[in-house]
């Protein structure tokens, strides 16, 4: 019986390291591929900066080859149409963008709220013609009601549109 015990000691001893080195084992493999993902996440970013220099520069007019500069032209054409669409939600929300900063702000804002940027009057608030400030407040008030209603009336065709 002694024999027994000493053999279920020994066998549970032997189980235990074998346990201990597995367990040592997977945590080492567990941190090596978080470092793995940690040099991978940090290639991308540098991929990614260096991405933003090269058009950058591409934008202040540096020669690039051709496969650069049909990317970059790319990405002028994906930035346009992203503005558009953020444009257009603006619009439908009753606001504008900052051209600062990009957030969306309230139609008659004079400065962004969130960088204190002024805003640019546009031509639709000078009635089509450049005004000084008495003319631009007596005309703008007739204007955005029949801004609101184009634009509600656009935003109608559109949803029967989608139905």
């Amino acid at each position: 019986m002694e024999d027994f015990f000493e053999d279920l000691g020994n066998t549970l001893k032997k189980t235990a390291e074998t346990v201990e080195k597995k367990t040592n084992e997977f945590i080492g493999i567990q941190k090596l591929r978080s470092r793995i993902t940690a040099c991978e996440r940090k290639t991308e970013r540098n991929f990614c900066d260096l991405g933003e220099i090269v058009f950058r520069r591409f934008v202040d007019g540096e020669a690039m080859d051709q496969e650069i500069s049909d990317i970059c032209d790319e990405i002028l054409e994906l930035q346009k149409e992203l503005a558009g669409y953020r444009e257009k939600i603006a619009a439908k929300r009753g606001q504008s963008i900052c051209p600062a900063c990009g957030a969306h702000i309230p139609k008659e804002a004079a400065f962004c709220m969130h960088c204190g940027a002024p805003i640019p009057k546009t031509e639709e608030e000078f009635g089509g013609e450049p005004a000084h400030e008495e003319t631009v407040q007596e005309e703008a008030q007739p204007q955005e009601p029949a801004t609101e209603v184009q634009e509600s009336s656009e935003a109608e065709q559109e949803d029967q549109t989608k139905e």
